[in-house]
């Protein structure tokens, strides 16, 4: 309970406000006033812990959302690591059965085949 002494002194802070309308202001109006402050104070706070609530729902979400592409990124990387260290053996195959072409059957080649042998041996690199 509030003491009849901060009671007072409210009430007197008060008063000018509503000497203006020509109101009384007596105890029980300014506890009928407190306690509408005061509701319409927990309402206000209730809202805000209910989109605080609701943000850090939000937020949880988005976290396991971005936990998830972490995941799938980390596979696609060892996807893509794998793929390319098993392409790095027929890529050299490639590039040798081509340089053994250029060097030992240039002379039977055309200038648009040794050119074309070129182009795959220049591209895989």
């Amino acid at each position: 309970m509030v003491s009849n002494m901060v009671l007072m002194t409210y009430l007197f802070a008060l008063e000018p406000v509503y000497n203006v309308s020509n109101m009384p202001l007596n105890e029980d109006y300014f506890r009928l006033l407190m306690l509408i402050v005061v509701v319409v104070l927990v309402a206000i706070l209730a809202e805000r812990i209910e989109k605080i609530r609701k943000l850090n729902e939000l937020n949880q979400k988005l976290k396991m959302q971005t936990d998830k592409l972490e995941d799938a990124n980390q596979e696609l990387e060892a996807f893509a690591y794998s793929v390319s260290h098993d392409l790095r053996v027929p890529l050299r195959a490639i590039d040798g059965f081509s340089r053994i072409l250029v060097e030992d059957y240039e002379d039977k080649l055309d200038d648009e085949g040794v050119r074309l042998l070129n182009i795959v041996r220049d591209k895989h690199c």
